[in-house]
C-alpha cells in the first residue's frame, strides 16, 4: 500500500484533529445503510486505519460482514473542510478489540458511555477496522484551498 505526502497527512490530521465521529455507509444486497458512529484512528507508516464501534447486531456491522466495501465521511454539515474515502471494512476478531477501543476511546472520551451502553443493552460489541483505499482531502477554508486525492491502491 502507497504512503501518504507529508503535506496531505498534514491536512488530513488537520481535520481528523477537529471530529470524534464519521459516516460510515455500508451495502448489503444493493441496500446501503448510513451510520454515524464515533471514531478512532491511527498512522501506521504514514497509511491510516480507522477504528469504530458498534453493537451486536447492528445492521452497519452485519453489512460490513458481509461486504467488506464502505464509504466515509469526516467533516462538519456545512461542507467547508472534510474526508471522503473508500475503504474495506473487516470486523476485529475478539483478539483485535482490546486495541481498537483504546485508539477508538483515545480519539473520542465519548465512545465509552456508548460502549457500555451497547453491552448493557444487546450483551456486547464488535469493532470495525476500517483501511482507505481512496482519500479525497478538502479543505475550501484553508489558503489556498486543499484539493487533494490520495490513491492507496498498488
Amino acid at each position: 500500500m502507497k504512503k501518504i505526502a507529508d503535506a496531505d497527512r498534514s491536512a488530513m490530521e488537520a481535520i481528523l484533529a477537529d471530529h470524534a465521529t464519521f459516516v460510515v455507509a455500508t451495502v448489503d444486497q444493493a441496500v446501503p445503510w448510513l451510520t454515524a458512529m464515533y471514531m478512532g484512528y491511527e498512522f501506521d507508516d504514514g497509511v491510516p486505519t480507522f477504528y469504530c464501534a458498534q453493537h451486536l447486531g447492528s445492521r452497519a456491522a452485519q453489512n460490513a460482514g458481509a461486504s467488506p466495501a464502505v464509504a466515509v465521511f469526516v467533516g462538519e454539515q456545512q461542507p467547508t473542510r472534510w474526508l471522503q474515502i473508500a475503504a474495506s471494512a473487516e470486523l476485529l476478531p475478539e483478539l483485535g478489540h482490546a486495541h481498537a477501543k483504546a485508539v477508538l476511546i483515545g480519539n473520542a472520551p465519548q465512545a465509552a458511555a456508548y460502549i457500555q451502553l451497547a453491552i448493557d443493552q444487546s450483551g456486547g460489541v464488535t469493532y470495525l477496522a476500517i483501511q482507505p483505499t481512496r482519500i479525497e482531502i478538502r479543505d475550501l477554508a484553508s489558503s489556498p484551498p486543499v484539493f487533494a486525492t490520495v490513491d492507496l491502491t498498488i
